[in-house]
């Protein structure tokens, strides 16, 4: 570690304290991971109110400096507190903004703002040097909390406190479907023309007279003096734009627009537009800000305003209540409704056709009134200002891009499947067809989907088809099987009912995932469909079950029985689950092996499938062509299933028999399997935690209970 620094030592000649502390733990009253613009308005607003006043502060960000590396603008009318409260670190406005015909339009009564990070930074380190706040200039390695309460570990020493702000990156996961994930990347260059070419009253908003490259993006200029301004070039794609890219646009856009300039600074810096799931657990008393409390508009990346609100609504309840609540402030704040819906959509946009970003966005800023743009994007506009702004711009891109949301919705295999069960049901009026219709259907969806999805098992196990440990997997899988053949051989009214526990777990579960369930909740979900596929099939099903053991069912169900489920499918807002009741319910109607099919095969598979998708990262080709040796296999065992199973001859049916039989065999292993899928990584992420959770505590000097004391205990 860096020896301590006293109070005026800095480089810069400002007063602050640079400390980098040598014990094993200390304790504060407030601790601020990273400098960024969220933590900086924070501390700024909390300040502003006293609320820091005799309190220990840390902030730590191994980035923390002086100099100019980013720029921040918001927008806003005249008469805003925003104004007032951050008029120490606003260094310039304008009030008019020129377009790419050069026509100058007035904003009144708004005018955009500038903030560098600089003067943030500056202001942070006067306020630091004079209230005795501590600055450690190292990265934060992990934030815990226990009894006592949150916990910063950096390097070797930990730091304990009443509240940490946790301003990191975010870590997005893999965008599911409906989700994007692109950047936007930037770089400006700080110009002094030789000439007076720029008015200071007069910015350049998004100007995309430079070349798209196959990528959205356009060109600000922010004057600060007549000879002076920033000129920076933003990139919305899916790759950041590199420095040479950049060079050679900015050289080219300068040039052509004014001459010959000294260049005086660099920036450069990339923003997050995703509308993805961010990693993230919930600790107590550590609050999230910034882009991890979803400050972040997706579609535009426009943050700074939110990050504002933001500050004054922890600042508020500090001030009212003397703590803060997590819960509520650890709400992400990102776009909801019908606005995440428009982020979803431009977002799409941008990232599977980025070439028609210019278009729609000129089209914008040419044909909208600003006012109306601003009030659009800071989401409090009226449905009827909305549909003004829409009918400017170029339909084409939006409705391809709906079109593929439909697609790959999660509504889209629910409304699938309701169409297939209209259409089955329109069918049964075919006469002699409909049996090769619906026999055709059933064998043509267990080849291409039913069996082939139990056929990665050996994925999900061993993580590939490794010589040592697939052998030992096979014997094991056709053991488990061959243990529950035995169980229907001797005693088929237990193999039955095994048979529908295990099956109501396993529907349940893979429903249950992706509708969000609890284990009970999905378990009883699972049960209660398969007793409606039988229950409303009574006859059909006995004649089946005769053909197992003598097996029988002694009830039926009613058509209605899975109609009280709808009632948790609209608390919960589960509308893919309220489609599926209805389309279950209409296949009370059809035959059974057709209903049990349409579930086993439209359902469960396909949502089975999805899951082997996001555990094994695999695409859809490379999981089937992983699967067709084990769904051979699969297939030639129950052929030797099929002639050596005791036969109960004459019985109708009793192909369908052996065949369910055969089933509820593999059933069993590949039930085993799939639990690996519902529960490894979140049991890995668990164990990991508390491992290494309780290694961090094993090595600390200081006890529990002592740190309470000291944190109580002045420093």
């Amino acid at each position: 570690m860096a020896s301590p620094q006293r109070p005026g030592e800095h480089p810069s000649g400002k007063r602050v304290l640079y400390t980098n502390l040598s014990v094993r733990h200390l304790t504060f009253d407030h601790i601020f991971c990273g400098a960024g613009a969220s933590a900086s308005l924070l501390m700024l607003e909390l300040d502003r109110r006293g609320l820091l006043e005799g309190k220990r502060v840390l902030l730590a960000d191994p980035g923390f400096h002086s100099r100019h590396d980013k720029t921040f603008c918001f927008w806003s009318e005249v008469q805003d507190p925003i104004l007032q409260d951050l008029s120490p670190v606003i260094s310039h406005a304008w009030s008019t903004v020129e377009d790419m015909d050069s026509r100058q339009v007035a904003l009144h009564p708004w005018r955009y703002y500038y903030v560098s990070s600089r003067d943030l930074h500056s202001r942070m380190a006067e306020l630091a040097a004079m209230r005795g706040w501590t600055i450690l200039t190292e990265r934060v390695d992990e934030i815990l909390s226990d009894e006592a309460g949150p916990v910063v570990r950096i390097g070797e020493t930990t730091y304990q406190a009443l509240h940490v702000y946790d301003s990191r990156t975010p870590a997005y996961l893999s965008p599911a479907a409906g989700e994007t994930h692109l950047l936007q990347s930037f770089e400006g260059w700080v110009i002094r023309p030789h000439h007076h070419v720029f008015q200071p009253d007069t910015f350049r908003f998004m100007d995309f007279r430079i070349a798209q490259d196959g990528q959205t993006q356009f060109v600000y200029v922010l004057p600060f003096a007549p000879d002076k301004a920033l000129v920076e070039v933003t990139r919305f794609g899916a790759a950041h734009i590199t420095p040479v890219e950049a060079q050679k646009i900015l050289t080219a856009y300068i040039a052509d627009h004014y001459g010959i300039y000294d260049l005086l600074e660099k920036e450069h810096g990339c923003i997050p537009m995703s509308n993805c799931a961010m990693e993230s657990k919930a600790l107590e008393g550590v609050i999230n800000l910034g882009g991890r409390a979803g400050m972040i508009k997706a579609s535009t990346g426009y943050a700074f305003r939110n990050m504002y609100e933001h500050a004054r609504n922890i600042a508020d309840q500090l001030e009212a209540q003397g703590t803060a609540s997590v819960k509520t402030l650890n709400a992400k704040r990102s776009s909801s409704g019908r606005f995440a819906f428009y982020d979803a959509l431009l977002l799409d946009i941008l990232g599977q056709h980025p070439e028609s970003g210019r278009g729609i966005f000129t089209s914008l800023i040419t044909r909208v009134n600003y006012g109306r743009i601003f009030r659009f994007l800071d989401e409090k506009t009226s449905i009827g200002e909305e549909v003004s702004i829409f009918r400017s711009l170029p339909f084409g891109p939006f409705i391809r891009s709906l079109a593929r949301r439909m697609w790959h919705s999660r509504f889209a295999g629910s409304v699938g499947l309701m169409l297939v069960t209209i259409i089955m049901m329109l069918l049964q009026f075919t006469g002699a067809l409909h049996p090769y219709i619906v026999h055709g259907l059933l064998i043509g969806g267990l080849v291409t989907l039913g069996i082939p999805h139990g056929a990665v098992d050996h994925l999900v196990e061993t993580g590939a088809r490794e010589s040592g440990r697939l052998p030992r997997f096979i014997l094991s899988y056709v053991a488990a099987g061959t243990v529950m053949g035995a169980v229907w051989f001797a005693a088929p009214v237990l193999g039955l009912i095994s048979f529908l526990i295990y099956s109501a777990w396993h529907f349940g579960k893979a429903d249950g995932e992706a509708w969000r369930m609890s284990t009970p909740t999905s378990l009883a979900w699972g049960g209660s469909v398969l007793l409606f596929i039988l229950g409303t099939h009574q006859t059909e099903t006995n004649t089946v079950l005769a053909t197992m053991g003598a097996l029988y069912l002694p009830f039926s169900s009613p058509w209605w029985m899975l109609l009280p489920w709808s009632i948790y499918a609209i608390s919960q807002r589960q509308w893919p689950m309220l489609i599926t009741l209805v389309w279950l319910t209409m296949t009370s109607e059809l035959p059974l092996l057709l209903s049990f099919g349409l579930y086993f095969i439209g359902q469960h598979s396909l949502v089975s499938w999805q899951h082997l998708k996001t555990h094994l990262k695999m695409n859809n080709r490379t999981i089937w062509m992983n699967a067709l040796p084990f769904h051979g296999a699969a297939w030639l065992l129950f052929i030797l299933f099929y002639f050596f199973w005791p036969r109960h001859h004459g019985q109708a049916m009793e192909e369908w028999g052996i065949f369910f039989i055969f089933l509820a065999c593999v059933s069993f292993p590949h039930v085993l399997a799939m639990r690996h899928v519902f529960s490894r990584e979140k049991t890995t992420k668990i164990i990991a935690s508390i491992s290494g959770y309780e290694a961090r505590i094993s090595g600390r000097e200081v006890t529990k209970s002592e740190r309470k004391t000291q944190l109580g205990a002045p420093q």
